[in-house]
């Protein structure tokens, strides 16, 4: 082949890749310092998550107060320091064809459920510590708390496991084989288990497709209550001190006696509620499908205001919260009165935490790219604290070193 054919060749190659690129290649912009601070927010850090680009989006993104998890479709799980950003670890975590649920965590160790198997990680490192067989898949995450650890299964079987006895099993080179000498008990329920359980370290408490939420002791899973509703448990439960909130397909939320097992007051949304009820001090807040975001009394359910443009819930502060609309803009209202007091539009960072832990608002795109917010330490901030705009950003680009804006 000729110089000149080569050069011809090489050009052509170089052209098609270019055009390709530019169609599977999309443009993200972080959010500009001066958008941020409308609502009194500042940016203090992004980063990329491990993706494979062409293949994987991402399924979930959560978080606890020493990590923010991000999990693909793939099975991949990047794990970012909740202050600076830094990546901490990333790992292929079972097959990249199999189920997956969302991570859940307790001071050490991140567990991940992956069709019939349970991985559990060191936090810190990512470092494997050790993989149980369960005897069915998860329905949900798993639930921790210092001592075991609670499945939730699709034939409605919910079983606890010792986390010592299974770290005892590893070391001695048992598992998966044995995995079920670390169970220490199982309770059958009539069906599927909905979410996932809700441990206290004195009882667990799970609830069931059929209607029914069951409290269970941690130490032998004997029943300490049921208590029935009229329609399948629709959403994860919560908790606040002796009390657990869940809510049902029948639009209402309970509040109920979590030592005795009776009501103590109800709640009747009109519209279904398959998310999360929320408690933040002495406020719940529930999202009603179509039927926007609502606080509540935690002590009286009593309605406190009502906000019908919002469709997600963030994260909350002393004074506001934040929330999401149906355009996927970030919305700004008071925590006291739920009157709107900004909003920004990011829909491209569609994946979002719903923070209980923190105050920090959390937010990626479906190719990985991770935001963290805060509030600024003032809302009267002068205009020279602004931050510079940023890059725009491709899909998958090579992340940068995570930084602190000041």
């Amino acid at each position: 082949m000729s110089l000149r054919m080569k050069y011809i060749t090489a050009f052509a190659a170089c052209l098609c890749f270019c055009l390709h690129s530019t169609t599977v290649v999309a443009q993200t912009r972080l959010p500009e310092g001066q958008l941020l601070n409308r609502v009194n927010l500042k940016q203090i850090w992004w980063n990329q998550a491990t993706i494979q680009k062409t293949q994987e989006t991402i399924r979930y993104i959560t978080a606890d107060e020493d990590l923010v998890y991000v999990q693909t479709s793939g099975g991949l799980v990047t794990a970012f320091d909740i202050k600076s950003g830094k990546t901490k670890w990333s790992q292929q975590i079972g097959r990249r064809d199999y189920p997956s649920v969302p991570i859940s965590s307790n001071k050490k160790m991140a567990v991940v459920s992956v069709s019939s198997m349970l991985y559990a990680l060191e936090k810190s490192s990512g470092e494997l510590l050790w993989k149980v067989k369960t005897p069915q898949s998860a329905s949900d995450a798993p639930a921790l708390d210092d001592k075991q650890l609670y499945l939730g299964t699709v034939d409605g079987t919910v079983i606890a496991f010792d986390i010592d006895k299974i770290r005892e099993l590893h070391e001695k080179g048992k598992l998966p084989a044995w995995s079920f000498q670390a169970i220490v008990w199982r309770f059958k329920t009539g069906r599927s288990v909905s979410r996932s359980p809700l441990s206290n370290g004195t009882t667990v408490s799970f609830g069931c497709k059929n209607g029914s939420l069951y409290t269970s002791r941690v130490s032998d899973g004997k029943l300490v209550f049921q208590f029935e509703t009229d329609d399948p448990i629709s959403a994860p439960l919560s908790d606040k001190e002796n009390r657990i909130f869940l809510v049902s397909e029948d639009a209402k939320i309970y509040c109920i006696d979590r030592v005795q097992g009776h009501t103590l007051w109800t709640y009747s949304a009109g519209l279904p509620i398959r998310n999360k009820a929320l408690v933040f001090s002495e406020d719940l807040f529930v999202l009603p499908t179509r039927g926007g975001l609502r606080c509540l009394s935690t002590t009286l359910g009593k309605s406190k205001w009502w906000q019908p443009k919002l469709t997600g819930f963030m994260a909350a502060s002393a004074n506001n919260i934040y929330a999401s609309d149906e355009l996927g803009n970030l919305v700004v209202v008071s925590r006291k009165d739920g009157v709107e007091l900004g909003s920004i539009p990011l829909r491209e960072f569609s994946h979002r935490v719903v923070n209980e832990r923190t105050e920090n608002i959390f937010m990626a795109t479906p190719s990985g790219l991770v935001i963290a917010l805060k509030e600024t330490e003032s809302a009267n901030l002068p205009t020279h604290n602004k931050l510079e705009s940023p890059p725009a950003l491709p899909k998958g680009a090579k992340p940068r070193k995570a930084k602190k804006h000041k």
